[in-house]
C-alpha cells in the first residue's frame, strides 16, 4: 500500500523518546508513493533535525 499525501502533526515529538527520526523517515519513504506529499507539523528544532534527513534522501523540502 502506498500513499500521495502523508501527515505528521506533532509525530516526531511524541516519538523521539523513543526512537530517532530516521527509521520513522526510512518508514515514510518506502510508503510514500513517487512525487507524493509529506507534511511535517512539530516544534521548529524537530522540524529543522526531519528537513536535514529528508535532504541526505534528496527530497525537496520547505
Amino acid at each position: 500500500m502506498s500513499y500521495d499525501l502523508l501527515h505528521a502533526d506533532e509525530l516526531f515529538s511524541k516519538l523521539k523518546p523513543r526512537c530517532k527520526v530516521l527509521p520513522v523517515i526510512v518508514e515514510v519513504d518506502r510508503i510514500l508513493r513517487p512525487n507524493g506529499k509529506f507534511i511535517v507539523r512539530d516544534d521548529k528544532e524537530t522540524v529543522d533535525e526531519v528537513q536535514r534527513v529528508v535532504r541526505s534522501l534528496q527530497w525537496r523540502s520547505g
